[in-house]
């Protein structure tokens, strides 16, 4: 049985945040979606209280990440094509539909060629720099630990 105990929103996101690189560094890219979709959950449910965001049920609003995310950047200008390119990038959509049944190219890319492999990874790097950005812009306390480098595997697992 796995341990875990319950913590501060904060230290939770950070950790979130942390697992999600980690989960770069082992071409394991789906499951750095579902660690940047969790720590985006908690800071914008943190938000939502702190800012006493509302949902209109009758327009067709929900209060889940996809909704509180749209009410964020409606009401920041600063964050909204941040917040848009998050949107689009962990593949959110109103219906809250976010565990399909797919899988990323981790592990799978066919090739072992440098070009070939940082393109992989290139766009989960600059999603999860995009999430921590907007995590600690706007939550004072977050602390980001990144996972070591130089544990990172530099080329696909074997299939």
């Amino acid at each position: 049985m796995p341990m875990v105990r319950e913590t501060s929103i904060r230290e939770a996101i950070g950790h979130a945040l942390w697992e999600s690189h980690a989960c770069i560094g082992q071409w394991a890219f789906c499951a750095c979606l579902a660690m940047l979709r969790k720590a985006l959950d908690l800071w914008s449910a943190d938000y939502r209280d702190r800012h006493s965001l509302t949902f209109d049920n009758t327009l067709g609003e929900r209060d889940n990440l996809y909704w509180r995310l749209r009410k964020i950047a409606s009401a920041n200008v600063l964050y909204q094509d941040s917040i848009h390119k998050i949107i689009d990038g962990i593949r959110l959509d109103a219906n809250d539909a976010v565990h399909d049944s797919s899988v990323c190219s981790g592990g799978r890319a066919g090739t072992y060629d440098g070009p070939g492999i940082i393109a992989i990874r290139r766009p989960f790097e600059r999603l999860h720099a995009l999430v921590v950005s907007l995590i600690t812009t706007t939550m004072p306390g977050v602390s980001v630990v990144y996972s070591d480098e130089s544990r990172w595997r530099s080329t696909p697992p074997e299939i």
